[in-house]
């Protein structure tokens, strides 16, 4: 067999797998060495809701929870991981869960949520790797803010100011004077 220096990266990566978000929020204590890895997982496509009764459960989270914890939302059954996607306290910290409560199964369910997304955008469904498993969540979520266009709805009024091309007044779009 031949090792290319992606061979040895890959092996590297799968020897020295972590369990979920344990590593990443530690701080550095001493200088590291750029070391060449793979990249991280290609964003996969958005996960399908399939047959499985936690999907009704705003999919996939309800069914990560009841894989990881019965889908118990508040759980602390002291092992070092917290709330309904069993986040460890690193983890939970590390993406911003302080800022809704110290631990994660002091939170609420929607900010559980809120955070696992941000762990799934950087670390991919392997954060949860026996579960992601179960149901065939593969590669990473890609977020994005939503912008100005995603936020308007049907009953938002958007004023275009007369041959403004921004907001698509050349594309036909009905403008009015402004009251400046």
């Amino acid at each position: 067999m031949k090792c290319t220096p992606l061979t040895i990266a890959l092996a590297a990566a799968l020897f020295t797998a972590v369990l979920p978000g344990t590593a990443h929020a530690a701080p550095a204590t001493h200088p590291t060495r750029h070391v060449h890895t793979a990249p991280p997982p290609a964003p996969g496509p958005p996960p399908k809701p399939v047959a499985y009764g936690c999907a009704k459960d705003q999919w996939p989270w309800g069914c990560v929870a009841k894989c990881e914890s019965g889908g118990n939302w508040g759980i602390n059954t002291g092992n070092g991981h917290y709330g309904g996607l069993q986040f460890s306290q690193s983890t939970w910290e590390g993406f911003g869960g302080a800022k809704y409560a110290p631990r994660a199964d002091l939170a609420t369910r929607k900010e559980q949520i809120t955070i696992a997304r941000k762990v799934v955008a950087v670390q991919g469904w392997g954060a949860w790797p026996h579960c992601s498993r179960r149901y065939g969540l593969k590669g990473r979520m890609h977020m994005e803010k939503p912008s100005v266009t995603d936020r308007l709805t049907a009953k938002t009024s958007l004023l275009i100011r007369k041959g403004s091309t921004r907001f698509g007044a050349l594309h036909g779009a009905p403008t009015r004077r402004s009251l400046r």
